[in-house]
C-alpha cells in the first residue's frame, strides 16, 4: 500500500494546532477496499460500562454510544495491510511531522456511528497515550449528517474535522484541547466508519 502525506505542510499544521487532518491519504482503490471490509465486520453497539443507559454521563460527564471492535483477527487482507502500516510505518511518519518519538501500542479499534451515536467531550490524555490517529472510511459524507470531531476550548468550538472518505487525522493528546464527536443525524444516508487508536512514547534512539 502507498501513503500520501505532505510532510512539510503537515509539520506546519501540527506546529500551529498540534493536530493535522489530511485528505486522500491512501490510494482510492485501497481505501474503497478497506471500507468494504469494515462493513463486513461485526461491530456491536457499546456505551460506557458504568452507565445505566447510553445517555447517562459518568466519570466527569463522559458518555458514549457507538459500535466498535478491536478484534484484528477478523480483519480482511486490506485492513491487515493497513494495520501492518500502522505498526511499522505510522510511528515514523508521526515522528517526522511532530518530532515526538512514538511507537505502536495496542490494537486500533474500528468504530461505526449511525443514528444517535455520539462521543461526549473528553481528553485522551490518559496514561501512556501520546498521539491519537484515525483513518476515516465513509461514503460521500456530508457535514450536516453529524459524526464530526469537534475540538473545544473554554466551551467554544475551535476546530472541526469532518470524516470524509479516505481522510486521516493525527493529534497530540498531551497538549491538545478537549474534543467530542457530534451525534449522527437521523437523515444521514450512510454509517460513519473509522479505524483509529493511539501511539505511545518511544525511545528516540530507535527512530533514526
Amino acid at each position: 500500500m502507498k501513503i500520501h502525506i505532505d510532510i512539510p505542510l503537515e509539520q506546519k499544521n501540527y506546529n500551529t494546532k498540534k493536530r493535522i487532518f489530511a485528505s486522500n491519504i491512501l490510494e482510492k482503490d485501497f481505501a474503497d477496499a478497506c471500507l468494504k471490509e469494515i462493513k463486513e465486520l461485526d461491530l456491536p453497539l457499546m456505551n460506557h460500562p458504568n452507565s445505566k443507559n447510553p445517555y447517562e454521563v459518568v466519570n466527569e460527564n463522559f458518555a458514549w454510544r457507538f459500535h466498535k471492535t478491536n478484534q484484528i483477527d477478523k480483519y480482511g487482507k486490506n485492513l491487515q495491510a493497513l494495520l501492518d502500516f500502522i505498526k511499522i510505518e505510522l510511528p515514523k511518519y508521526a515522528y517526522k511531522i511532530t518530532e515526538k518519538p512514538v511507537k505502536y501500542h495496542g490494537n486500533p479499534q474500528v468504530t461505526k456511528y449511525n443514528y444517535d451515536c455520539f462521543l461526549s467531550p473528553h481528553s485522551d490524555n490518559v496514561g501512556w497515550r501520546s498521539l491519537a490517529y484515525y483513518f476515516y472510511f465513509n461514503d460521500n459524507w456530508r457535514p450536516d449528517w453529524g459524526g464530526n470531531t469537534m475540538f473545544i476550548e473554554n466551551d467554544k468550538i475551535v476546530d472541526t474535522m469532518i470524516p470524509y472518505h479516505n481522510c486521516f487525522s493525527l493529534f497530540d493528546v498531551e497538549v491538545t484541547t478537549r474534543h467530542f464527536v457530534s451525534p449522527v443525524t437521523k437523515w444521514a444516508q450512510s454509517d460513519r466508519y473509522a479505524l483509529g487508536g493511539w501511539l505511545s512514547v518511544e525511545d528516540p534512539d530507535l527512530l533514526d
